[in-house]
């Protein structure tokens, strides 16, 4: 048994990730109370630390400020973003074990780009080998099936099975209540949300053009579109021409209750990834999942609801092969001939049955119970070896440029 539950995910914003980790910090604090103590590393003015002092949680803040290094016991646990595991070897000390868990695909590539490009010759595939050992030693789990996939293409790895830690988010107050709403309509009302950032916002643009297509054919209908969310790709977004009949409404950030009243009251089906996708399909709303990508999306994508996900995913990464069953247009139909109602309650049955908090944590309660991956071990692997060398590298090079030789 585990003294203290520490999280590790210093972050100034709000995002899914953010939400996950506080979630199960709380939920662990309450199951625990007197017998774990539950801690969160994050800056003094971190979004995470914010909401813990407003909300008086029973959660120790241990303030990061990057140039401190902490120290953590075997007695704990630390769970932490696999993409964070070259902060670890930097910052932290001490036996404590480590729960790595994998909540975006290319998380760790965007890091290891970062920390290895002063390093040449180096390719993804040389932190396979550790990689495996990390997995073989219960402290690295996938949130589903395309983020274990993209990285075990990536780094060649070895895992025995496929058991995923799906993620899993907060269970709304109220939900959407169609009664005599089922009924057909000229004037559509679809729904974005989430981050625009360079990964999200190509399935964003896409949607869009699949709207001044629908419309330009269609000219008797109309599309409200109600983009909730913000990022640095917004300005992408906001200089797309549109039709006459399609409307882009820009919310920004909207969260908690607001969020949920809004989309109830205003949006027919909404577009989503992540988190995201699995708090609309819980409002019983109906959620298309969109796929991720860095490149354009061309107009011969189709869609997928959220309850025809495979392995627990809360988006694939774009491709051609992709075989999805719902055109646009079949689903604009399915808005304006009042059909869409089934399809809201088989997500809302969906979610609930794989990504409801309670397995998630008895998922996780199993997994301390096996896990003996330590803080060593991880330091010992290319990753604490490679931060060692880039960090000497830096050191190198910043004292020629100061002995100016």
């Amino acid at each position: 048994m585990f003294k203290t539950i520490t999280f590790f995910y210093p972050s100034h914003v709000l995002g899914g990730a953010e939400l996950l980790f506080l979630r199960l910090a709380r939920e662990l604090s309450e199951i625990h109370l007197s017998k774990v103590k539950i801690q969160y590393v994050d800056y003094e003015d971190g979004y995470v630390a914010n909401e813990i002092s407003k909300s008086g949680d029973n959660i120790n803040l241990i303030p990061f400020t990057g140039n401190k290094p902490l120290y953590f016991s075997k007695r704990n646990l630390l769970i932490t973003p696999l993409s964070s595991i070259f902060d670890i070897c930097r910052h932290f000390f001490g036996g404590t074990k480590i729960l790595f868990w994998s909540i975006h695909p290319i998380g760790l590539k965007a890091m290891i780009d970062i920390y290895s490009k002063n390093l040449t010759g180096s390719n993804y595939n040389i932190y396979g080998e550790d990689l495996s050992n990390l997995i073989s030693l219960g402290g690295v789990h996938f949130m589903d099936g395309p983020n274990l996939d993209i990285q075990k293409n990536l780094y060649e790895f070895e895992i025995s099975n496929r058991k995923f830690l799906p993620i899993f988010c907060r269970t709304p107050l109220i939900k959407k209540d169609y009664g005599s709403n089922s009924s057909p309509k000229k004037n559509i009302s679809l729904g974005w949300l989430g981050r625009l950032s360079t990964e999200k916002v190509t399935a964003l643009a896409n949607i869009i053009d699949h709207c001044n297509n629908y419309l330009t054919s269609n000219t008797d209908e109309s599309i409200d579109f109600h983009i909730i969310g913000e990022g640095d790709k917004m300005s992408l977004i906001r200089s797309k021409e549109t039709v006459s009949n399609l409307n882009l409404r820009f919310l920004g950030t909207l969260s908690g209750d607001d969020l949920d009243r809004y989309l109830i009251e205003k949006v027919d089906l909404v577009f989503a990834m992540g988190t995201s996708a699995l708090e609309t399909s819980l409002l019983n709303i109906p959620t298309i999942l969109v796929d991720f990508s860095y490149i354009d999306i061309p107009l011969t994508n189709r869609f997928r609801f959220v309850h025809e996900s495979v392995e627990y995913s809360v988006a694939d990464e774009y491709h051609d092969e992709n075989i999805y069953p719902h055109d646009f247009s079949s689903l604009m139909n399915k808005i304006a001939n009042g059909n869409i109602e089934n399809d809201a309650i088989q997500g809302l049955h969906y979610v609930k049955n794989n990504h409801s908090k309670e397995s998630v944590i008895e998922s996780i309660k199993s997994i301390t119970e096996r896990i003996s991956l330590n803080l060593n071990t991880v330091r010992r692997s290319k990753f604490g070896y490679s931060l060692i060398r880039i960090m000497v590298r830096s050191l190198f090079y910043n004292t020629k440029r100061w002995l100016k030789i």
